[in-house]
C-alpha cells in the first residue's frame, strides 16, 4: 500500500522546499516527492491519503534529524560542571557512571534519552557505548542508529585485546542484518588506545563505522607533542600510570596517520584542534566529522572554525555528545548555536542536521534526504503563520516550531500527543 503525507511545505534538502507539497512512500521507500496541484485527480485504489495541512499550524515535513555524536548511557538530569581540567571533568564523568552505572539504570537513561531524541525530530543516532545498553531502548522505539562499544588500551606494548574481542564479536553477531542497527567501534581517542591494539580490534571485528574522540582538547595535543599534559594525571589516577604516545610531536590527525588508522569508515567526534594540513588529510581518506558545538564550549570554551572548513570537502555532520556536557538531546538547539557562531543560514542548518550528517556517517545513500529511494524517516513539525512567512526553513530551526510526529522506514514510531515511543 503506498501512502501520502500532505504538508504545508515539504523540505526535501536535496532540492528546494516545495509549498504545498506531498511525500509518497511504500514498503519502507521514498516513492515520490512533488507538488499536491501536481498529483492525478484520482490516486490508484488502496492508497492512503494523510493530510498535514493547517492554516493555523502550518506543517512542514522534512528528513529526520541525524545525531553524528551521542553517549546515550549518559543521559543524565544534569550535565557535570566543567571545574578545572579536562582531566578532572573526565574523571567526574567515571566517578558518576560507575555511582549509577547498574544495567537498569543505564538502560532506563538510555530509553529517556531516546525518547528525547524522538521528540526533537532525531530519526537517526551515532551513539557510543560502554556495554550496549542503548540497544533495547533503540530497537524497542524503532529508531535507527549506528552504536559502538567503546574501548580503552592506553598501553602500546603488550598488546591484549583477546578478552574484549570475545565481547565485541558477539555483540556484533546478535545484531547482524537487524534492519535498523549497525554495531560498530569506538576506540576512545588516540591518548587512550595505543595504536597496534586500534588496529587489531578494528582488524578482528571489520566494523561499519570506527567512532572516536579526536582534536578535541589542547591537553590532548600537548600530551600527543610529549610535552606536560593533564592527561597524564588522568592516566595516573586511572590506571596507576601514565603513557606516551608511540610518537611524538605531531597532531592527532598526523598520529592517525602515521600509524594508518585513518579510512573512509571513521568518524572523528569534535576536530577542534586542527590546521589546515589535517583538514587536508582529513578530506584525502574520506574522513566524516561530527560537530558538537555546545559541548566544546561548555568543556574548552573553544569550538571549530568555521571559516577554516567551509571550503574544505569534508562531509561536517552535527552531534550532541552526552547530557553531561550539554544541557539536551535537540539536534536543533545545536544547530542554533552552530548557525550563530558561524553565520549559516536556515537552509545551510537543516543541511548539516541531515545529508551533511548521513554523508558524514556514510549513510547518505539512505537517509538525509527526502528523494526517490531512500528509506522513508521523516519528521513532521508544526509552526505559526507568522513564522512561515520569513522561509520554511526559518520557521523549522525556531524554537517555537515543535516536532509532532516522526517515520522510519514509513512507520510512525513517536507522536507527541502519545508522548511515548511505539514501534511495530
Amino acid at each position: 500500500m503506498k501512502d501520502y503525507l500532505l504538508a504545508n511545505r515539504v523540505l526535501p534538502v536535496s532540492g528546494p522546499p516545495l509549498t504545498e507539497g506531498f511525500v509518497a512512500f511504500e514498503d519502507g521507500r521514498i516513492a515520490s516527492v512533488g507538488r499536491i496541484a501536481d498529483l492525478p485527480s484520482s490516486l490508484p485504489p488502496g492508497c492512503r491519503v494523510t493530510d498535514l495541512r493547517s492554516d493555523s499550524a502550518p506543517s512542514l515535513l522534512t528528513p529526520g534529524l541525524v545525531n553524528t555524536h551521542a553517549h546515550l548511557e549518559l543521559s543524565f538530569d544534569e550535565p557535570v560542571p566543567m571545574t578545572a581540567s579536562m582531566d578532572q571533568w573526565l574523571l567526574d564523568v567515571v566517578a558518576l557512571s560507575r555511582k549509577y552505572g547498574s544495567s537498569q539504570e543505564q538502560q532506563a537513561r538510555c530509553a529517556a534519552g531516546v525518547e528525547e531524541m524522538l521528540a526533537a525530530g532525531t530519526t537517526c543516532v551515532n551513539d557510543i557505548s560502554s556495554r550496549g545498553a542503548s540497544l533495547a531502548g533503540l530497537d524497542e522505539s524503532g529508531m535507527r542508529a549506528v552504536v559502538a562499544l567503546e574501548f580503552f588500551h592506553p598501553a602500546s606494548h603488550p598488546v591484549d585485546v583477546t578478552p574484549a574481542l570475545q565481547t565485541y564479536q558477539a555483540f556484533f553477531a546478535s545484531f547482524a542484518g537487524h534492519p535498523r542497527i549497525r554495531p560498530a567501534i569506538s576506540p576512545h581517542s588516540p591518548y587512550n588506545v595505543a595504536p597496534d591494539a586500534w588496529k587489531a580490534v578494528i582488524e578482528a571485528c571489520s566494523p561499519f563505522l570506527v567512532h572516536t574522540h579526536a582534536a578535541e582538547s589542547r591537553a590532548e595535543s600537548d600530551w600527543l607533542a610529549g610535552r606536560q599534559s593533564s592527561l597524564n594525571r588522568l592516566h595516573q589516577q586511572l590506571l596507576g600510570r601514565t603513557f606516551q604516545p608511540t610518537i611524538r610531536g605531531l597532531s592527532p590527525v598526523a598520529y592517525l596517520q602515521a600509524h594508518g588508522l585513518l579510512s573512509e569508515r571513521l568518524i572523528v567526534a569534535h576536530a577542534v584542534c586542527l590546521a589546515a594540513a589535517d583538514r587536508r588529510v582529513l578530506r584525502e581518506h574520506g574522513v566524516g566529522v561530527s560537530h558538537c558545538p555546545r559541548s566544546n564550549l561548555m568543556l574548552h570554551e573553544e569550538t571549530l572554525d568555521w571559516a577554516d572548513w567551509r571550503d574544505s570537502g569534508i562531509p561536517v555532520g552535527l552531534g550532541t555528545d552526552s547530557r553531561l556536557s550539554n544541557r539536551d538531546l535537540d539536534l536543533r538547539a545545536e544547530a542554533r548555536m552552530a548557525s550563530s557562531l558561524h553565520g549559516w543560514s536556515a537552509a545551510q542548518a537543516l543541511r548539516h542536521c541531515t545529508l551533511e550528517g548521513a554523508a558524514a556517517m556514510k549513510m547518505d545513500e539512505r537517509i538525509g534526504s527526502l528523494a526517490v529511494g531512500k528509506a522513508a524517516d521523516m519528521a513532521l513539525w508544526l509552526t505559526t503563520p507568522g513564522l512561515l512567512a520569513h522561509s520554511p526553513e526559518k520557521a523549522w530551526l525556531d524554537g517555537h516550531t515543535q516536532a509532532v510526529a516522526v517515520w522510519i522506514d514509513g512507520i510512525r514510531v513517536w507522536d507527541r500527543k502519545k508522548s511515548t515511543c511505539f514501534g511495530q
